[in-house]
């Protein structure tokens, strides 16, 4: 186990200097795409679970409870204070943390460059890229950080979508036909917009969900599509060119417009029941569907919405969904979906998914 005089490196944090190799978010991406890099995430598990550049590994300066007590030494004493308490914390455990990545660069760094990144390319990178020379290696830092990271990302994937010599499916029927659940079950290479923007379209389409903003959503999508782009061809559900408050990219929205499209049908009976359970199954998200019946006031009038309020408070999900369904939905996003080559009915899902499994085995095999 590595042993290092702890006085000696308390003494050198405290006069901390910036790491002496950088790295600018689009180069360090160029490198990424070409597998020349190793990558390490100083932030917390929770950041890193939650979302990470792809093909890092994670070893966190702080754990989850530490970043809090951290931070808010941060807002209340400063900057200083905030140091001199992190390392407070890990000291105790640094012959080990430092054990632990010096055995897996040895065994994984080989002859690609390291290359170590935070949120914003701050003190928690740079604290580990000092520790890392202190070891003898020579890391670069991210500069900026994930958050530098997500800014070039949409240049990027309006590059890779460019590049993609496969094809896209798209899936468009009406509300409730299960979809998103036949793409999702099939395990077919699928690009889920939706989950991307954490937003099924229209004026309930946050329900349950928290938003994510257009940098995220770009963010999401582009890793997606970096793990899908090899495959010969990726079903996407038909989609507006805005989802939610997010737009889907000019370059991939022009593709899905030139795309095959297959019909996805079902009888309202499963319809009304794929709806309610999957926007009526919590009160949480039942209370979120009646404070949006105002916004459609302009659509069904008053009197109806009213109606709508007290059979959603009653729960009479049943026909609240079905009367949404039928005379709001099907009326408002219906679409000449009716020249489509090839209709899939979900009414029996487990047969949908062998259909589209068949389509979609059918198509060309490979990218050349």
């Amino acid at each position: 186990m590595i042993k290092l005089n702890l006085d000696k490196l308390r003494s050198k944090t405290f006069t901390f200097k910036k790491p002496e190799k950088e790295i600018l978010a689009d180069d360090f991406e160029e490198l990424r795409l070409q597998d020349k890099l190793l990558i390490i995430d100083a932030r917390t598990d929770k950041e890193f679970n939650k979302f990470k550049i792809l093909d890092s590994y994670n070893f966190p300066i702080q754990n989850n409870e530490e970043r809090v007590i951290i931070g808010t030494l941060f807002k209340e004493k400063g900057q200083s204070f905030a140091i001199e308490k992190g390392w407070e914390l890990l000291i105790p455990r640094i012959d080990l943390y430092l054990s632990k990545i010096d055995e897996f660069l040895k065994q994984n760094l080989k002859n690609k460059q390291l290359v170590i990144y935070c949120s914003r390319g701050g003190l928690r990178s740079g604290i580990l890229s000092n520790l890392l020379e202190l070891l003898g290696y020579n890391p670069y830092r991210l500069i900026g950080g994930f958050k530098d990271y997500k800014h070039i990302l949409n240049k990027h994937l309006i590059k890779e979508i460019n590049l993609y010599k496969g094809k896209f499916i798209i899936l468009e029927g009406l509300t409730g036909t299960r979809k998103t659940e036949l793409l999702k079950k099939s395990k077919l290479p699928f690009l889920d917009l939706e989950g991307c923007a954490q937003h099924k379209s229209s004026v309930f389409g946050d329900v349950g969900l928290i938003p994510n903003t257009q940098k995220m959503f770009i963010t999401r999508l582009y890793q997606q599509f970096m793990l899908l782009k090899h495959n010969k061809v990726i079903l996407i559900e038909g989609e507006a060119n805005r989802i939610g408050k997010v737009f889907i990219p000019k370059e991939l929205w022009i593709r899905m417009q030139e795309s095959e499209r297959i019909t996805i049908t079902a009888t309202i009976e499963t319809r009304v029941k794929a709806t309610v359970k999957d926007y009526c199954d919590n009160d949480s998200k039942v209370k979120q569907i009646i404070e949006r019946l105002d916004k459609l006031v302009n659509y069904i009038g008053k009197k109806k919405k009213e109606e709508l309020l007290k059979q959603f408070k009653d729960k009479e999900f049943n026909s609240a969904i079905r009367w949404l369904l039928t005379e709001y939905y099907d009326k408002k996003y219906c679409f000449a979906n009716s020249k489509n080559e090839i209709s899939i009915c979900t009414n029996d899902l487990d047969a949908a998914i062998a259909e589209l499994n068949e389509v979609y085995s059918s198509k060309p095999s490979s990218l050349d």
